[in-house]
């Protein structure tokens, strides 16, 4: 169950540095993208 979620975690991060990149993100999206990497990190811990 844990590397489903690492791996999920990982897209997370993948895709909330995507948006960074192409700085195409809205604040909004930003909150929520910590959001559930934040969510994700406490269900592995």
């Amino acid at each position: 169950m844990a590397k489903i979620i690492d791996i999920l975690t990982d897209l997370l991060l993948k895709i909330r540095n995507n948006f960074i990149d192409k700085q195409v993100c809205q604040e909004g999206e930003f909150d929520y993208m910590d959001a559930m990497a934040k969510e994700y990190e406490n269900y592995s811990l």
